[in-house]
Formats: structure tokens, C-alpha cells, sequence
């Protein structure tokens, strides 16, 4: 099983919509997994993953703050919490967790840091955020954070990706401020250390 793990609940589809689709048709078993968001963004990701022939899980944690606000003592916990319930599940020799690589927004930083904690065992790949991987004043970071990892896989999804935008309503304020055409040249990328 391939466990994505995404921070909020569209970040698997800004970050590897092409690969999860891949995975499928290749007969793997994808389960996307929302950490944070609630209600109404849960349900969005939700619908998403059935689209992609993908199964979902929610944590149904609350978004904290803005993406350089640091989470909250009580946030970091119930993170940790719910990575060692799902931890508990997986099976070492069946199971690869697919985590951010986390570009500057702290709540990315905080998931894949709890998954790794608590999943040591785990094989694990890493997900360029996107759009956050794609802003050329992160080059540095991005390239930090690169070094010494090897390119598992990576494309340049086709321009129909965007039209799963209309799953993702509730974000119609980042839409209006990255809109689809904007991201049709962000690629694609899953690293492993």
C-alpha cells in the first residue's frame, strides 16, 4: 500500500496527482491520508481520492495558521497522536509512506517530521510541495533539500490535472491567487534518501 501524506487536504493533488494516477493504473493500492482539515476540506479530499481510484483517510485536525506560523503545542501532539494510530498499521515489507519533503510552510514540516518519528522502519519517499517547491525564491531550499537523494520518479502532469480543481472548492481564494495555468510547467517529484 502507498500511503500519501498530505498536510492539507490538496496537497496531494497539487504535489503528485500524476503519480497517484500512475500508481493505480499500475495496480498499486494508494490511500491518500488528510492530516489537517476538516468538515467541508475533508470532504473535498475525500471525493478527490475516489476520482484517482484512490482510498482516503482523515485525521480531521484543524489547519493552524498560515504556512509560517508555528503550530501550536496541542497541533504538534494530535499530529503525533494520529501518525503512531496509523504508524501501528503498517507493514514494513508491504507498506511505503509517500511524505512532503516540506518547503517552508511549517505545517508540512511538522507532518512529515511526526511520520518519521514514529515510522523509522517505514520505506519512505518524498513529495515536492507544490506550488511552494515551484517559487523561485525557494530555489535554495528546494536544493537543500535535495542534496543527497535520489530521484525515484518525476513528470510534467498534462494540463487535464487542473480540471480536478472543482473538487477543491473551498480554496477558491488560492485558486484566485495561483491560478491552474500558473502551475501547468510545475513538475512532479518523488525522492528517497
Amino acid at each position: 500500500m502507498m500511503y500519501v501524506i498530505e498536510p492539507h487536504a490538496d496537497d496531494a493533488f497539487l504535489s503528485l496527482h500524476g503519480h497517484i494516477q500512475g500508481w493505480v493504473k499500475s495496480g498499486r493500492q494508494v490511500t491518500i491520508v488528510t492530516v489537517l482539515g476538516a468538515g467541508k476540506r475533508d470532504k473535498e479530499a475525500e471525493a478527490y481520492a475516489l476520482h484517482v481510484g484512490a482510498s482516503w483517510e482523515g485525521f480531521g485536525l484543524s489547519e493552524g495558521g498560515s504556512s509560517t506560523d508555528a503550530p501550536s503545542p496541542d497541533l504538534v501532539a494530535a499530529v503525533r497522536k494520529a501518525a503512531r494510530r496509523l504508524a501501528s498499521r503498517l507493514d514494513g515489507s508491504e507498506d511505503t509512506l509517500v511524505l512532503p519533503i516540506s518547503i517552508r510552510h511549517t505545517e508540512h514540516l511538522m507532518v512529515r517530521d511526526a511520520f518519521v518519528a514514529v515510522a523509522p522502519t517505514t520505506p519512505t519517499q518524498y513529495y515536492l510541495d507544490q506550488p511552494y517547491s515551484s517559487i523561485m525564491k525557494n530555489g535554495p531550499a528546494v536544493q537543500a533539500q535535495l542534496r543527497g537523494t535520489t530521484i525515484v520518479s518525476y513528470l510534467k502532469p498534462n494540463a487535464r490535472k487542473y480540471g480536478c480543481v472543482r473538487f477543491f472548492k473551498s480554496q477558491g481564494k488560492f485558486w484566485f491567487y495561483n491560478p491552474p495555468e500558473s502551475m501547468k510547467g510545475n513538475i512532479e517529484m518523488v525522492v528517497e534518501n
